[in-house]
C-alpha cells in the first residue's frame, strides 16, 4: 500500500469530523485490521517539522494500534509533519501557520477508499484457494482450476469444506462457469464452493448442494437465480 497517500489522508480534510462523538465510542468501533492497513503510518511522533495548518482544540483519534488521542496535528503541504500535545506541535509551525480550531468536534484519519472488504482481503489468503486468472493470479482454465482446487483438497480432511474465490469465466479459456460436474472432479467428499470474482455468483459441487438440500424441486429464490441443465432440470451447481 502506498505510505504516502496514507499520510496523507488525516490531513485531507473533510478528515472526517464528526460532532459529539466520545473517546470510548471510537474504542468500542475499532477496527484492529483498518488500523494496521491503514493507519499506523499516520500519526507517529517526531515527523519532519515545518506545520503550515494546525489542528487543534477537539479529540484527535489516531485509530493506531494502541487507540491513542492527541491534542493537536500539524500539518504541511497536505501531508502530517507533527502530532502530539498542543504545545509540542506548536514548536513545529512555520510562520503566519493557519490554525484550525475543531471546536470540540472530533477528527479521524480520512478514509478516501469508496469500497474497501480488508478483512476480506486477509481471510481470502490465509483460508481459501486463490482461483484469480492473469493478470491478478494464474488460472486460465478449468484444468488448472480443478488442479488448485483438487491440491487444498488434499491436505483438508473429508467432509470439511474446499472453497475458492475470484474465478472470472471471461478469462478462463472455457469462458463459461465451473459446473458441479467441475468440482466433482475435485473431490466428491468434500463440499466445495467458489465465488466468482464478481461476489455475486458462486459455484457447489454435489456434496455442498448434498448439504444445503438444494434439489431440482428447490424453488427460486426471491433476487437470486438457481442454475439448472437444461436436459435434467438438476441444479448445476451455479447460483
Amino acid at each position: 500500500m502506498n505510505k504516502i497517500r496514507h499520510q496523507s489522508a488525516l490531513a485531507r480534510v473533510a478528515c472526517t469530523v464528526l460532532g459529539g462523538a466520545s473517546e470510548s465510542r471510537f474504542q468500542r468501533v475499532h477496527n484492529p485490521l483498518v488500523t494496521i492497513l491503514l493507519c499506523c503510518p499516520l500519526l507517529l511522533p517526531g515527523r519532519a517539522s515545518g506545520a503550515d495548518s494546525l489542528y487543534s482544540n477537539g479529540t484527535i483519534v489516531s485509530l493506531d494500534v494502541q487507540g491513542r488521542m492527541f491534542e493537536a496535528v500539524g500539518v504541511r503541504e497536505g501531508r502530517i509533519v507533527a502530532v502530539g500535545t498542543k504545545a509540542a506541535v506548536s514548536q513545529s509551525l512555520r510562520p503566519g501557520f493557519a490554525p484550525i480550531d475543531l471546536r470540540g468536534r472530533t477528527l479521524l484519519p480520512g478514509f478516501y477508499a469508496a469500497h474497501d472488504h480488508f478483512p476480506d482481503l486477509g481471510s481470502d489468503e490465509l483460508y481459501r484457494v486463490d482461483l484469480n486468472s492473469p493478470p491478478i493470479g494464474v488460472i486460465r482454465n478449468m484444468d488448472q482450476l480443478v488442479a488448485v482446487l483438487r491440491s487444498k483438497a488434499g491436505v483438508t480432511p473429508a467432509d470439511e469444506w474446499v472453497v475458492g474465490w475470484g474465478y472470472d469465466d471471461t478469462l478462463l479459456a472455457e469462458a463459461r462457469h465451473p459446473t458441479r460436474d467441475d468440482l466433482d472432479r475435485v473431490s466428491k467428499r468434500h463440499p466445495i464452493w467458489v465465488v466468482h470474482i464478481s461476489g455475486h455468483l458462486a459455484v457447489a459441487n454435489s456434496r455442498a448442494l448434498e448439504i444445503a438440500g438444494v434439489t431440482k424441486t428447490t424453488e427460486q429464490p426471491s433476487g437470486g437465480r438457481i442454475r439448472v441443465d437444461a436436459q435434467t432440470g438438476k441444479p448445476n451447481g451455479v447460483f
